[in-house]
């Protein structure tokens, strides 16, 4: 996957001057549409990084079998000074005492340091020797983890699913549907989430659940699974995500409900009213949308952002002279960015 970006890259740097300005725009959204997606999977990866992580290191219903006896090297790990964990973990490893518990510490601090091939040596170390179900557990996640950082999908899934023979983990079922997702097998990916979502009522699942129901394009479960997603637990981040998903499919009035959601539980911050005022304005709600892009205008007069959407809204409705004011403070405030000038531009053309 990576590959073939670069290689669009390289072909684009090469090509540019041939190109058309539209041929150049639509390839240059094509990359960065796929960098998105790139960048959406590595945080899914360090998602589940950072959830082995504190399972080793906290209390946790996956407990091995004996306690960890304490170690300079798993000190260092639980400070998060990787670095140093991995040259003591490997010096306390070679004393020969718990073995395996320190080599499963040292594989998942080799990867913080991306360390892959000593990280992948102590994992299988790890799997072949160990008679704990809890360490054999995490050594195939780890990895699976390992092929999962670099795009090698195909080959984490494997992995993540002889981890869950082994015992179940509600993280590595979240992993595997987001690696079915990536990969198009999407009424396995909804499967998983449905299953997820039905033990833990976890937002993310539901938000999963619904973006794999609507690949599949059963439009009515993925509205569903997103709703739910706001009837459980407030995720600010899950909501927001879900109000995205709605705008961008012009569903207005659900994604208005979204920031709502999240203005009841008391999270009114900037982005978040940034995201009423679009959207009430998208609904053709003036008097509260200009009202509200006013308050956030006023109070933070350098979020460009909030001004193109404002900008944008005024032209649309045709208050020319409000539109005028707005461009002129701008430019007396040298505030700029080309969608500020290309809305300003498609008004005066």
């Amino acid at each position: 996957m990576n590959t073939g970006w670069e290689e669009k890259c390289l072909w684009l740097a090469e090509h540019f001057h041939q190109l058309s300005k539209e041929q150049q725009h639509t390839i240059i959204y094509d990359l960065e549409q796929d960098h998105a997606e790139l960048l959406n999977l590595w945080t899914v990866q360090d998602e589940l990084l950072s959830s082995l992580k504190d399972v080793l290191k906290c209390d946790h219903p996956l407990s091995f079998t004996n306690a960890t006896e304490p170690s300079e090297g798993i000190g260092y790990y639980q400070l998060e000074m990787y670095n140093k964990a991995t040259e003591k973990l490997a010096e306390e490893v070679a004393a020969g005492c718990q073995k395996t518990r320190l080599l499963l510490y040292l594989g998942f601090a080799s990867i913080y340091e991306d360390k892959d091939q000593q990280a992948k040596d102590a994992f299988l170390t790890v799997f072949q020797q160990t008679n704990d179900l809890v360490e054999k557990h995490f050594s195939l996640c780890g990895l699976g983890l390992l092929e999962g950082r670099k795009e090698n999908i195909e080959e984490a899934i494997p992995y993540f699913e002889k981890a869950l023979t082994v015992t179940n983990n509600d993280d590595v079922v979240y992993n595997l549907g987001t690696c079915y997702y990536w990969l198009g097998k999407f009424d396995v990916a909804a499967q998983l989430f449905r299953t997820l979502a039905e033990t833990t009522t976890d937002p993310e699942a539901y938000y999963w659940l619904g973006k794999s129901c609507l690949e599949q394009n059963d439009i009515h479960s993925a509205y569903e699974a997103w709703y739910r997603a706001l009837e459980e637990r407030i995720d600010f981040d899950v909501v927001m995500s879900v109000a995205c998903e709605f705008e961008e499919r012009g569903e207005f009035v659900c994604a208005l409900h979204c920031y709502q959601r999240l203005i009841e539980s008391g999270c009114n911050n900037e982005a978040v009213l940034h995201g009423t005022a679009w959207n009430l304005g998208l609904l053709d709600r003036r008097d509260e949308s200009r009202h509200l892009f006013k308050e956030l205008t006023a109070k933070n007069p350098d979020n460009v952002n909030v001004w193109i959407s404002y900008l944008w809204l005024l032209t649309k409705w045709g208050f020319i002279e409000e539109q005028e004011s707005v461009a002129a403070f701008l430019e007396r405030k040298n505030v700029t960015h080309p969608l500020l000038e290309k809305i300003v531009y498609s008004k005066n053309k």
